[in-house]
């Protein structure tokens, strides 16, 4: 699929920016405020690996299926949402004791 125009990359942008941005936010959040449970429960390695496997997922998304759509022009305007939510992955991964194992992204 040829890239899109900068007018419909820039809505691209802006739907990964928000709600996507945000909503991974909340949900590494909400699972690092339940870190105690989890701890308890003596899924940490497993919580951990599953953030990394998400992060991988979220890289391979961007780069594969995505990146290649944007008009070229765009591409440092992605970077920024797309490094938020690389930058929120590795910390869901940290702050079960696992090391971020996918690339950043952009």
């Amino acid at each position: 699929m040829p890239p899109e125009n900068v007018r419909d990359s820039k809505k691209i942008i802006a739907v990964v920016s928000d709600p996507i941005t945000p909503d991974i936010t909340a949900a590494v959040n909400a699972l690092i405020a339940k870190k105690d449970l989890i701890e308890k429960a003596g899924f940490l390695r497993e919580t951990s690996d599953g953030l990394n496997l998400i992060s991988y997922d979220h890289d391979t998304l961007s780069v594969v299926a995505v990146a290649p759509k944007l008009n070229v022009a765009t591409v440092p305007a992605a970077a920024v949402p797309v490094l938020a939510i690389d930058l929120t992955w590795r910390e869901g991964v940290l702050a079960f004791g696992g090391l971020p194992l996918a690339p950043i992204t952009m």
